[in-house]
């Protein structure tokens, strides 16, 4: 019973700091029943030894006269310690909130991240400000709830949510924006296609780089990235602008 009690408030910690996109908190959560499980396991095994010596020293059989399942036990205290360790692991490898690491992270998740799709196709914005279905059939669709694991994402709040990163990146010196502006050719297809390609082919030291493209400026490519890396964009901006 204290096993499952355990698991049960290990799952609402987990869904609720995921629901919320609160990784500190899922580190806590990870943090606390790993030390948990862990402790639980030490005991119940630490209970067995003992039980086990004074039975053996005793000569007394167990009450339903039936040998001890000791494979099974201990079979039960290696999970429990195997699942604790994973937890304790997670917690500590995980990087600390406010680091470049950390940052780096959240921008790499964000950035890949289409859980925007999976929410439904109508909603409206409750007194918070947040997205919810438009009506009750929606709740009966399995990416709904994927949906609202993943925090209830749109778009809108996908694409503040990696500028949100980007931002916290430049604060800490790591990340730097600037233009890259073309003097003889205007941004088409065609040069898009091949910056992308060059972009591709370069030796980049940081994979977590943002493009930036405004319309109403055709001969400029916003970036935002390393510091050590900006150079290889200036240089493959030069390269196209004399073709």
């Amino acid at each position: 019973m204290i096993g499952i009690g355990v698991l049960l408030l290990f799952v609402f910690g987990v869904g609720y700091a995921v629901s919320k996109h609160d990784w500190e908190s899922l580190r806590t959560v990870c943090l606390f029943a790993g030390a948990l499980i862990f402790a639980l396991a030490l005991l119940s095994g630490t209970a067995w030894l003992v039980v086990k010596v004074f039975t053996r020293r005793r000569g007394t059989p167990r009450p339903d006269g039936r040998p001890m399942r000791k494979s099974k036990l201990l079979l039960l205290v290696f999970a429990f310690c195997l699942i604790g360790a994973w937890a304790l692991v997670y917690y500590f490898a995980s990087p600390a909130p406010g680091t470049v690491a950390y940052h780096l992270q959240k921008l790499g998740r964000v950035r890949t991240s289409k859980s925007w799709k999976w929410g439904p196709k109508f909603h409206y914005l409750d007194s918070a400000g947040r997205p919810v279905p438009g009506n009750a059939l929606a709740y009966a669709n399995p990416k709904t709830w994927i949906w609202y694991l993943n925090g209830r994402p749109t778009i809108t709040s996908t694409i503040e949510e990696q500028e949100k990163q980007q931002q916290a990146l430049i604060r800490l010196g790591y990340f730097e924006r600037r233009e890259l502006t073309f003097s003889h050719r205007t941004l088409d297809a065609e040069l898009w296609s091949q910056f992308r390609t060059a972009v591709s082919n370069a030796p980049l030291s940081e994979p977590c780089y943002m493009l930036h493209i405004d319309d109403s400026r055709r001969t400029m490519i916003g970036v935002t990235t390393s510091k050590a890396d900006l150079p290889v964009f200036e240089r493959i901006v030069t390269q196209l602008d004399k073709r």
